[in-house]
């Protein structure tokens, strides 16, 4: 009977697939409910969309007002919501606000807050909500409407 010997090549692939799985192992992080990022999304750019949130996308016209959001949950009671690479000089700004729409997994309506007038100093737009609220929180629908 003939033994066929393992070459290297067998034994750097088991030693690459051994390192590939060992960072897969121990603990699961803890989901923190009270301390988390929060998915977004624009409201739909089609049909019955008003044409501030048309023009504030950037789906009609020129570019759109932010390059997204950063929405942020803190102490399970604050939305922190910043706008990343605002267009300082979009001419949205000082007539539009945001109005986000929270939403739970299955897709059910929370609650709608709507922001002050946007302008090119705004930094961060803060809303204090229930508990009740961010224990369901899933994600968000962002349009911009009216000032």
């Amino acid at each position: 009977m003939r033994v066929r010997p393992i070459s290297c090549l067998s034994h750097f692939l088991a030693l690459g697939l051994l390192l590939a799985a060992v960072p897969s192992c121990g603990s699961p992080k803890k989901f923190d409910w009270k301390n988390r990022e929060v998915h977004w999304k624009y409201g739909p750019t089609k049909g019955a969309a008003r044409s501030e949130h048309l023009i504030g996308t950037g789906t009609r016209g020129d570019d759109p007002i932010t390059g997204g959001w950063n929405c942020l949950l803190s102490d399970g009671k604050t939305l922190t919501v910043k706008p990343y690479q605002l267009n300082t000089s979009h001419k949205l700004l000082g007539k539009t606000a945001l109005v986000i729409s929270m939403f739970d997994k299955s897709g059910g309506k929370l609650h709608t807050v709507r922001s002050e007038t946007l302008t090119q100093d705004t930094k961060v737009l803060t809303f204090e909500l229930t508990e009740d609220i961010t224990k369901k929180l899933w994600d968000l629908i962002i349009w911009y409407g009216k000032a």
